[in-house]
């Protein structure tokens, strides 16, 4: 659950100000990409199952082991 970038880019404009304000803070922080982390969790032997818009520019990502 959270902002992500897709694409490489901000979904929104807010999306990219918090994105700059944690990258301010702390280099290795900020929005995932979301083809970084699905990567991630095909590598882990999941699958995604759900992408889903919530409010205020978030997203509730849901993955499932495959079998």
């Amino acid at each position: 659950y959270g902002p992500f970038n897709y694409g490489g880019r901000a979904t929104s404009d807010s999306n990219a100000e918090f994105d700059a304000k944690l990258r301010a803070e702390d280099p290795l922080r900020g929005i995932r990409d979301f083809e970084a982390v699905n990567h991630l969790a095909h590598q882990a032997g999941l699958r995604l199952v759900e992408d889903r818009a919530m409010p205020a520019n978030n997203r509730c990502l849901s993955w499932q082991r495959s079998l």
